[in-house]
């Protein structure tokens, strides 16, 4: 299985991308970014196979030397967002001491403009290591998260810290 990846880089002068199956792990919710490092690189729009690109205007996009683009990953196929259909938010938060295999009690952020089937990433602003965060948008405008201890690490607690989520819209 191929290595994911978060970044694709082009160093060729007049590059065609079709597809990036032989580079990146087609999996459902991952975020690809396209850095446009030559003069000119055309992203063909829908062409080839799974692993294809689905650009926002369904027409080939001929880019230039700086250009960044981002993508989702939808069934397979590489979907363009754009900043907009980026919804972030953040809240302080302090959680919880967690038993071995426990979870903190759910809370909720509002971010306005989720929907149930948005897929969400969600970041907290202290160590926390063996313990995983999740996070979902569990009705509208509104993200649950909660903390699980999942090797017993029991994270020190000191005070509120930032909670990130950020909702991108497939």
């Amino acid at each position: 299985m191929p290595t994911p990846i978060n970044v694709l880089r082009t160093a060729n002068h007049r590059t065609s991308m079709t597809n990036i199956t032989s580079t990146v792990a087609l999996i459902d919710g991952q975020r690809l970014t396209l850095i446009i490092n030559d003069a000119f690189t055309t992203i063909r729009n829908q062409v080839g196979g799974a692993g294809r690109f689905h650009l926002l205007d369904n027409v080939d996009k001929v880019c230039v030397s700086g250009d960044v683009l981002d993508f989702i990953n939808v069934g397979g196929f590489w979907r363009q967002i754009s900043p907009s259909r980026k919804l972030r938010a953040s809240a302080a938060v302090d959680p919880a001491s967690i038993a071995l295999g426990a979870c903190t009690t759910p809370a909720t952020i509002a971010v306005t403009g989720a929907v149930l089937g948005d897929f969400v990433r969600a970041s907290f602003s202290q160590a926390q290591a063996g313990v995983s965060l999740h996070a979902y948008v569990s009705a509208a405008d509104t993200v649950e998260y909660f903390f699980r201890d999942d090797v017993g690490a029991k994270p020190a607690r000191s005070r509120q810290r930032p909670l990130r989520v950020e909702v991108t819209k497939p």
